[in-house]
């Protein structure tokens, strides 16, 4: 089995045989195994980092394999690779409320919003917010302080616990029946998953109104992905444009 790149070079070669004594003889793969292979590798410049190194490793070890030794014990440790990288293929997120710091010396507590600045630290210079600037940094800070208190801000977890995407939001100070978004953000190697849509509709589950402003030098396409989320934006000015999601009005019961 041949594979090319996009410039009609051949890239690898996947060998197999048909014929059961020969390939036994010869200890050759078997066109399921070869085809495996081929369709692996054709998936490695499109893979994640992490996904990528695992799946070299698969692959390799999958032939080291037919030579080795002690083939059972090489089989349970290429099964829990395996197991790994499906997990990474497939991953499976949990939503939560972010848990408020009532206390700033309890490690759990402070475990929480350590995650969320972790991903935040990430994602900064997307929204865009300069860390390197002191005062934006205390300024980024106090907000996620205040929208992880506030009891309205949701979490997205892996498997392992990680959290790996937040959407941050407090009481609109100039509407206090809405909640204003405050930052959304998703951890570079966890995107594709629709997380930010799913922590949206945490939000809107609630049943209030939802503001958010979006600034101009905004690098992922922000205000574009809201509107797509169902927000409509508003005034802009020289610095950001204002977005607003309302819910769906109640349908008034019959009086029939």
């Amino acid at each position: 089995m041949l594979r090319w790149d996009s410039n009609g070079q051949p890239i690898s070669y996947s060998y197999y045989e048909a014929e059961a004594g020969r390939r036994t003889a010869a200890n050759l793969l078997a066109r399921d195994e070869a085809r495996r292979i081929a369709a692996n590798i054709a998936k490695l410049p499109n893979m994640k980092p992490g996904e990528k190194e695992l799946t070299e490793w698969l692959l390799a070890a999958y032939v080291v394999r037919r030579s080795c030794q002690n083939p059972d014990v090489f089989d349970e440790l290429v099964a829990e690779q395996d197991t790994r990288l499906r997990a990474m293929q497939n991953p499976v997120f949990t939503y939560r409320k972010a848990a408020p710091i009532e206390d700033d010396q309890d490690p759990d507590q402070i475990k929480e919003a350590e995650g969320v600045w972790i991903v935040f630290e990430e994602v900064a210079s997307e929204i865009p917010v300069p860390l390197t600037a002191e005062d934006k940094q205390n300024r980024a800070l106090i907000i996620i302080g205040e929208c992880i208190n506030s009891n309205e801000s949701w979490v997205a977890v892996d498997a392992a616990g990680t959290i790996v995407g937040f959407a941050l939001a407090r009481r609109d100070p100039h509407e206090l029946t809405a909640l204003a978004l405050e930052y959304i953000g998703v951890s570079k190697n966890s995107r594709g998953h629709e997380i930010s849509p799913a922590l949206v509709d945490k939000l809107k589950a609630k049943g209030v109104p939802l503001t958010a402003a979006v600034l101009h030098a905004n690098q992922s396409g922000m205000v574009n992905r809201l509107v797509d989320m169902g927000f409509t934006k508003g005034l802009a000015d020289a610095k950001q444009t204002k977005l607003r999601w309302d819910p769906p009005p109640v349908a008034e019961p019959s009086t029939r």
